[in-house]
């Protein structure tokens, strides 16, 4: 098993079914899809917020750059804007399991710039799950927000 894959698929877990990103996961359940908004069912994205899709200096894989200039702190707030913000539904063989799911995991790993100066306040990208609007926990910062 890759470390990537351990990382994202944790192993205390079994899995019925998912999908990923990553070139690093090799499990028969698991679905690999291509890391652009159509296949990946994204939606409402945050205006003026940009999320380009570049190749990872490490693993050499694709992911979403979030930027965050001087004086931003969020997506949809302020005179600056930072990071990017949207709904993603998943691959539509996923998102259509979602209603009679009694358990979803997620999980995503984040690279820092070296120079990143955690100092500067604010917190580490996060992730709202939301299912048909009901309030669920912010999986990284555990606020309970209603989404929708």
């Amino acid at each position: 098993m890759s470390t990537v894959q351990s990382w994202l698929f944790p192993s205390s877990h079994s899995y019925i079914s998912g999908f990923t990103t990553s070139p690093y996961v090799n499990m028969a359940q698991i679905a690999h899809v291509a890391l652009s908004d159509n296949a990946l069912g994204v939606t409402k994205i945050s205006a003026g917020t940009e999320h380009p899709v570049v190749t990872g200096p490490r693993t050499k894989s694709k992911a979403w750059k979030a930027t965050f200039p001087q004086g931003s702190y969020a997506p949809s707030s302020g005179s600056t804007l930072g990071g990017f913000a949207f709904y993603l539904n998943g691959p539509r063989a996923f998102s259509s399991q979602l209603s009679s799911a009694k358990e979803v995991i997620t999980s995503y790993s984040v690279m820092l710039d070296a120079d990143w100066e955690f100092g500067k306040g604010g917190k580490l990208p996060g992730q709202c799950l939301c299912f048909h609007c009901h309030p669920v926990i912010d999986v990284k910062s555990t606020r309970r927000r209603r989404c929708g």
